[in-house]
């Protein structure tokens, strides 16, 4: 049975509480005020002079629902920007949902409740000179995964991640972060997401035991196209260097259903680790790769120069920290 609301509201409280935090319950503690009074954050926490305006998500709150990706009366001209920004980026297949309805939340909704603060809501401490307001997200840390892939994406860097052993995380991060430019049209033609994945590989007969990752990537290149790529081997002689056999050369609209495909036949052994923000270009032998905003696992721009005599194979030069631990999400 899927977790209520309530009950992991209380799990999100003590997560927050046993790190210091006052905690201040959007329906108990803050009153709501003016036409839109129930338009106001999930909770309200203060520790020293941080405040943190936060939402919380529970297990049966998905981020693929629909009604995240409707625009509603209450929502301000900038959340509406990217309720439509992240749909059309889901329609043109450069945006998983899993991935664009955590978007939604730490560039739409949490944003919006901070504009709202002395509109819809006061906050239940004064804003002094030396506050610094902040934004919180909470949910099952089974979304840990797709929620890092989307503030990645967003290009914001968390201040701080509280973890607990009741099965809660919560991200905090600046509100100033999420002032950048809404992402437009025009980004999404440009610039479509690398993808890191592992594919967690077992051996034995009857007790399974962890062998190795097999280091999987799908990268955009022109035309509207995606490679995928396996790492066969590390090239000793050369600094950050790979070879890769290419496995499948196809039309980016068919990569959503290659990732569900995967998934489905491999289950929790076929991993999207990283998804970061991709612009290709073409060159005499390959392709550049420039990664705008660096990941915790591909950590630089990268190069594929086709090997013409072991086709179809690339030597990728680029520094990368390859996952190889049995990694649990």
């Amino acid at each position: 049975m899927t977790e209520g609301k309530k009950e992991f509201y209380i799990k999100a409280e003590e997560a927050l509480k046993s790190r210091g935090y006052d905690y201040y319950d959007g329906d108990r503690d803050i009153p709501g005020k003016g036409r839109q009074h129930a338009n106001k954050p999930d909770y309200v926490a203060v520790k020293d002079n941080i405040i943190i305006v936060g939402e919380i998500k529970s297990p049966a709150e998905g981020p693929k629902s629909a009604s995240w990706r409707q625009i509603q009366n209450s929502d301000s001209p900038e959340f509406q920007q990217v309720r439509i920004e992240v749909a059309k980026k889901e329609k043109a297949k450069i945006l998983l949902p899993e991935i664009g309805g955590h978007v939604i939340i730490i560039r739409g909704q949490i944003p919006n409740y901070a504009r709202m603060i002395g509109i819809n809501f006061n906050l239940p401490v004064p804003i002094l000179d030396n506050s610094k307001l902040m934004l919180g997200y909470t949910l099952p840390v089974s979304e840990s995964a797709n929620v890092e892939q989307a503030l990645s994406n967003c290009q914001i860097d968390a201040y701080e991640k509280i973890t607990d052993k009741n099965g809660s995380v919560t991200y905090i991060f600046d509100y100033q972060d999420t002032n950048q430019r809404p992402a437009t049209s025009a980004d999404a033609a440009s610039a479509m997401p690398a993808y890191y994945c592992i594919l967690k590989n077992y051996k034995g007969l009857f007790k399974k035991k962890f062998d190795n990752n097999a280091h999987l990537l799908f990268f955009p290149v022109p035309d509207e196209k995606y490679i995928y790529l396996i790492i066969r081997s590390v090239l000793l002689d050369q600094e950050d260097s790979y070879v890769c056999k290419l496995l499948l050369e196809m039309e980016s609209d068919l990569l959503q259903p290659l990732l569900n495909g995967e998934k489905e036949k491999f289950g929790k052994r076929f991993l999207v680790v990283e998804v970061l923000p991709c612009q290709t270009s073409s060159t005499s032998d390959g392709y550049d790769l420039h990664i705008s905003k660096k990941g915790h696992y591909i950590k630089s721009d990268i190069s594929l120069e086709r090997l013409a005599d072991v086709e179809p194979h690339y030597i990728m030069q680029g520094k990368f920290n390859l996952e190889t631990a049995d990694r649990i999400l």
